[in-house]
């Protein structure tokens, strides 16, 4: 895991998990936004470490300071273990935050609308509900969750295809198959990271914090079915791409409609056609980087 620290122009930033698919293009977009040299600072760490360590760099960095939490993973695959593990280090990195000494000046935590939509109990729905609680509890009045959907692109660090539309698109530039757990009909909201994260960093850097709203729902302007994806990589690429559906749970092949959850909604477009021709185009590392 890494946490990175951005100074400049009055901000300071702690993004934490800044090597995972958002935070490494968050870390990206602020630098971008910011539009001056900042001062950065990488810490890299166990996982297992970051509710002790994180607290110490907040200490020993000491100032008004923003953590933005990018932390966390698994997503619906998640194992009950891993959760409760995970749900107990936000809890006592939360609890650790708190002190007077160290406390911050904001929260902006990353979350997920797919598993609040969700209308199937799971592990991964149960660790999302009990952080945005401890949020609530613990940052009453200067915290911000940020809630994101299906997300799809290339993490900048590892170069690894994430999601749905990102899998596809790689695959088929290399003549494989996808596997896909769902169904045809299976509709999702896709929204690109490099979009999401464009957005994130103007909320942090350009909206004052007191005028955030406790819970935003980000999301793209339309959902997709599986079967609309492989359209438009086959109207891109002009071949059908490979895929194998699999079995998989319920959840895997449940719709959903990110405009049900409660929060703010912010909704972004995000065409999943151009990206995928960016890439065809000869963008294809400049979408990775």
């Amino acid at each position: 895991m890494k946490t990175t620290f951005i100074e400049a122009q009055g901000v300071r930033l702690f993004v934490i998990g800044s090597n995972g698919l958002i935070g490494s293009w968050l870390e990206k977009e602020i630098l971008r936004k910011l539009r001056t040299r900042a001062t950065v600072q990488s810490w890299e760490y166990q996982s297992k470490d970051y509710a002790e360590l994180n607290p110490a760099l907040l200490q020993r960095l000491e100032g008004r300071n923003e953590v933005v939490f990018c932390g966390g993973s698994g997503g619906f695959s998640i194992t009950e273990d891993a959760c409760e593990r995970q749900r107990k280090e936000f809890s006592r990195f939360c609890k650790s935050l708190a002190e007077e000494y160290i406390r911050p000046e904001y929260f902006t935590c990353i979350s997920s609308l797919g598993a609040i939509v969700s209308t199937h109990s799971s592990p991964y729905k149960t660790l999302i509900r009990e952080r945005e609680k401890v949020l609530r509890s613990t940052f009453r009045g200067i915290h911000t969750t940020i809630r994101l959907p299906s997300l799809y692109g290339h993490n900048r660090i590892t170069k690894e295809a994430k999601g749905i539309v990102a899998v596809l698109t790689d695959d088929s530039l290399n003549n494989k198959t996808s596997r896909i757990f769902g169904r045809l009909n299976t509709s999702r909201n896709y929204l690109s990271t490099k979009s999401c994260c464009s957005a994130i960093s103007k909320l942090i850097i350009l909206q004052p914090k007191n005028t955030r709203r406790a819970t935003i729902d980000l999301m793209a302007t339309k959902n997709y079915t599986i079967r609309e994806l492989c359209s438009e990589v086959t109207r891109a690429f002009r071949k059908v791409p490979m895929i194998r559906l699999l079995d998989g749970q319920a959840l895997d092949c449940e719709s959903h409609y990110p405009r049900t959850a409660d929060g703010v909604k912010l909704e972004l477009p995000d065409d999943v056609h151009e990206w995928i021709c960016k890439i065809l185009q000869g963008n294809y590392q400049e979408s990775r980087q």
